[in-house]
């Protein structure tokens, strides 16, 4: 069984934030441990497929897990066992749900999986067969769309406006957001190219090398956390992998 932590949800604590603008570092390193989490789920072939907020939680000590594996699917397999054995190595803690959440903030049931502000137009569309790692690459470019600019890629006025977004991958206003929001450029562009329409055109999975780059040439620029606040996440991941 994994190990119980306390602290909050990334929902939670980017609603914290006065601006998208603040505590950005910090909140790159947390996404830094969220890929690393879903690309050691993707080395062993599991997808997420429901990538969000708050199925992220943040410890006190920066323990990074991502949590609610209800949706996750083992490629190639139609057996869930590897899917159970995978979230037994996930700590499993409580998830702050708001009372009045805000259109396409539940997870959907049925043929659509998934979140609809935050999933894949492959998902929007209900193509459940079609989907794989690069559609969790599209909810994690959705996770950063959310830290760089404190809005999901689909925003809209009723579950049927977002529905409609997520099914077409209609991304202007998110793109422009992201244009705005002050963000190194690489950062900016690795998101858009976990944003694209195809799958074909995003990276591979989690582990993708481009990632790798864009966020290392982020520390070099200053807008990265701190080495010890990095290295916790870090430490915190390998700890949850190694049970």
């Amino acid at each position: 069984m994994g190990k119980l932590i306390k602290g909050n949800t990334l929902e939670a604590i980017l609603n914290q934030r006065p601006d998208s603008a603040a505590e950005r570092g910090r909140l790159l390193a947390i996404f830094e441990a969220i890929c690393q989490a879903v690309g050691y789920a993707h080395a062993h072939r599991v997808i997420h497929r429901d990538l969000k907020p708050a199925n992220v939680m943040v410890g006190a000590f920066g323990e990074v897990q991502v949590m609610d594996w209800g949706l996750a699917k083992v490629l190639g397999e139609e057996t869930p066992a590897t899917v159970k054995a995978l979230a037994a190595e996930q700590t499993r803690a409580w998830t702050q749900f708001s009372p009045t959440p805000e259109s396409g903030s539940h997870t959907q049931a049925g043929s659509l999986v998934g979140t609809l502000a935050f999933i894949s137009p492959e998902q929007a569309v209900g193509e459940i067969e079609k989907l794989n790692e690069r559609s969790d690459v599209f909810g994690l470019g959705a996770l950063l769309v959310v830290i760089l600019t404190g809005k999901p890629p689909y925003v809209g006025e009723n579950y049927e406006s977002v529905r409609v977004q997520a099914v077409r991958g209609k991304l202007e206003d998110c793109f422009a957001r992201l244009d705005g929001c002050g963000a190194e450029p690489e950062l900016a562009a690795l998101c858009k190219k976990c944003l694209a329409l195809e799958p074909a055109d995003r990276p591979a999975d989690a582990g993708a090398k481009e990632a790798k780059d864009a966020i290392k040439f982020d520390e070099k620029s200053g807008a990265g956390a701190k080495p010890q606040t990095r290295n916790k996440a870090k430490a915190a991941n390998k700890e949850a992998e190694s049970k």
